[in-house]
């Protein structure tokens, strides 16, 4: 019951500050999401006693894009917001090493929220309303993961990386896939994307968001760490919750500025 009410509550939280027509929402969202999974992010690489280098690439890789963004330097933006993405993930392998902790592994959580954030901010200026289309961002990573835990729990027999994630096995991932895939495209159609364009952000957000689930997972066994922190309730820590989402935003949200800009004010270009 406690997992329960900490997922309803978290998804209206979320869904709350995606539809809501101001960008304050997904904002604040995002600083809450940022403070927590800071904490949550300097444990897991062990670098309790010496966060301000983490802290200062979190700062760059979160207000660099969002402050590119807001002078209208939009192609800036979103390739700071890549560069920073690709830093992180190298950071968080290098932090797998126990004998290193990359600072770097703190833009893992940073740029990837700022890509939402910009997203948001993007399609909060459409002449006709669409921050709908985060949606197509996160929706098919929440569809996808209820999904593969129902199929996993039901049918799965072969391990995808049992050395890393014991749970996870392909049955799960393929019906996880089928779900993000066919979410994808209701959502799409909601929206007014093309099918094929749905069908690929679909596909990107399962493959990423596996790819994420896994990558926390490795650098919570090299850690030692069984959940990133507690608080979610029932869920664990923040970063827990959001490691599929830490890789495939910025991938996803990249795919569909390229492929379907009509869905937001401005394309990639201004």
């Amino acid at each position: 019951m406690r997992r329960l009410t900490t997922g309803l509550l978290t998804l209206a939280l979320a869904l709350g500050g995606i539809l809501w027509d101001k960008p304050w929402g997904v904002l604040a969202l995002a600083l809450c999401v940022l403070a927590i999974g800071f904490i949550e992010m300097v444990h897991l690489t062990g670098i309790e006693d010496r966060p301000r280098p983490a802290l200062a690439w979190l700062a760059l890789s979160f207000l660099v894009p969002l402050g590119l963004r807001a002078l209208d330097l939009v192609t800036l933006a979103w390739a700071a917001a890549f560069a920073f993405f690709v830093a992180g993930v190298y950071g968080v392998a290098v932090a797998m090493r126990r004998e290193w902790a990359s600072p770097m592994a703190a833009c893992w959580l940073g740029a990837p929220v700022a890509s939402v954030v910009l997203a948001h901010s993007q399609a909060v200026q459409s002449a006709d309303f669409s921050p709908n289309v985060v949606l197509l961002i996160v929706g098919p990573l929440w569809a996808g993961d209820t999904l593969a835990l129902v199929v996993g729990k039901l049918l799965g027999r072969h391990k995808i990386a049992p050395a890393v994630s014991p749970g996870k096995t392909w049955e799960g991932a393929l019906g996880g896939a089928a779900g993000a895939i066919l979410a994808a495209v209701g959502i799409g159609m909601a929206i007014g994307a093309p099918i094929p364009v749905s069908v690929g952000a679909g596909a990107l957000a399962t493959t990423f968001g596996l790819a994420g689930d896994l990558l926390e997972s490795g650098l919570k066994r090299a850690t030692g760490v069984k959940d990133s922190g507690g608080a979610l309730p029932g869920h664990g820590g923040v970063l827990d919750r959001l490691d599929s989402l830490l890789l495939s935003a910025p991938v996803t949200t990249g795919y569909l500025l390229l492929a379907a800009p009509q869905l937001f004010r401005n394309g990639p270009w201004p």
